[in-house]
């Protein structure tokens, strides 16, 4: 699923580049209700993540900087 994301959300950049180059935005709306559906369909279909990658990913980031020797 995960590749599946990737390459549609790649496909999508692709195609906003083209918007962007002068493709008429005629198609926009079309092009907005579509990445929608895509998003709900991957959303749907990605398992949910482990407890624990939820609590790592709420876990407090500690910065530890690093020496200034150059």
């Amino acid at each position: 699923m995960s590749r599946f994301a990737f390459t549609t959300y790649a496909k999508a950049l692709i195609e906003l580049k083209t918007y962007v180059r002068g493709l008429p935005f005629e198609g926009l709306e079309g092009f907005l209700i579509k990445m929608k559906t895509l998003d709900d369909t991957i959303i749907d279909f990605t398992p949910p993540l482990p407890k624990g990658c939820v609590q790592d990913y709420h876990r407090q980031f500690v910065y530890q900087p690093v020496g200034a020797h150059c």
